[in-house]
């Protein structure tokens, strides 16, 4: 026969520690930091905006489009088959950034539709 301990309350049917560990206070915090996070990109996506992990596997045109829409824009130009933020491209929120790991890349404000 199982006893439960001294230091435990029972509530809701379940065995709870009385007194939790500082970790058991931080996962607690991280697991509800995630599940509001969880909830905010639900809603993000369910307006349309979605936010890839890994955007060259899971939306691999997307780069093109944006490209396309930027050059449209007159936010980038192309010389010596790369492209070039202008100053428009600036003005709009646009910014060149140089990664180590993936190279080159623009970020581009959430509004700029591809």
């Amino acid at each position: 026969m199982l006893q439960r301990p001294q230091d435990a309350q029972c509530k809701g049917g379940r065995v709870q520690d009385a007194a939790q560990t500082p970790a058991d206070a931080t996962a607690r915090a991280t697991a509800d930091a995630a599940a509001e996070a969880f909830i905010e990109r639900a809603a993000e996506e369910a307006r349309g905006h979605v936010r890839w992990l890994r955007p060259e596997f899971q939306n691999p045109d997307q780069d093109r489009r944006v490209a396309g829409a930027a050059g449209a824009k007159g936010y980038l130009e192309i010389k010596d088959d790369k492209h070039y933020l202008t100053d428009a491209g600036k003005a709009a929120g646009g910014e060149f950034r140089m990664s180590q790991r993936y190279g080159p890349y623009f970020l581009w404000p959430d509004f700029l539709e591809a």
